[in-house]
């Protein structure tokens, strides 16, 4: 959750989610670790989840793979694809690079001298 300490009870659900998502990302060995012991790209990754876990209705997803290798933005693509495609959960996802944008994303504003721009995807 959004606190080191959450205040809302994880329930078994969560934690067969979390176990899930640790297994894609072939991070089942970090999950006893405290996170200030993991390396950068795993804290985003574990970040990414935290984000997934929520069950938001509105996912923002402020330049979530920043130091992240390409193997590893493609597989986050795909879990928010297979994730989003079907459900009601509004995506927004704000990066610099045009190529981490993920496929399920349907429209693109580029922000120039402070206004939004509506682009063609």
């Amino acid at each position: 959750f959004d606190t080191y300490s959450p205040n809302k009870k994880v329930v078994d659900k969560d934690l067969g989610f979390i176990d899930l998502l640790l297994t894609y990302f072939d991070m089942e060995h970090v999950g006893s670790r405290t996170f200030n012991v993991l390396s950068s790209g795993q804290q985003q990754i574990i970040i990414f989840i935290r984000a997934l876990v929520q069950s938001p209705e509105l996912l923002l997803l402020d330049e979530p793979y920043q130091g992240l290798d390409w193997v590893t933005v493609k597989k986050c693509n795909y879990l928010l694809t297979m994730l989003l495609e079907n459900s009601d959960v509004a995506l927004i996802f704000v990066s610099h690079f045009a190529q981490e944008i993920p496929e399920i994303v349907d429209e693109y504003y580029l922000i120039d001298q402070g206004k939004l721009v509506k682009m063609e995807k």
